[in-house]
């Protein structure tokens, strides 16, 4: 695993051995509303990143592009 694998299961591990400790009982209503606002946060955090990996990739290919031109600037301008 790489190191921020080993962070994201060192929180995760905090996070259950600081809820080891209490004993709470939910009703019916608190669980299906705690699973509805959870389902919407992954969705929210899956849009959030598949976003991100879109704009990290129009980076890519614009760095990408400007080097091609630098290069060939480069290029006549020792040539």
């Amino acid at each position: 695993m790489n190191r921020y694998d080993l962070k994201a299961a060192d929180l995760q591990t905090r996070g259950q051995a600081s809820e080891a400790g209490h004993t709470v009982v939910y009703d019916d209503n608190e669980i299906k509303r705690a699973i509805k606002y959870t389902r919407e946060d992954v969705i929210m955090l899956v849009s959030y990143l598949s976003s991100a990996n879109s704009q990290l990739r129009t980076i890519k290919w614009l760095v990408f592009l400007a080097v091609i031109a630098l290069g060939a600037i480069t290029y006549k301008i020792y040539v």
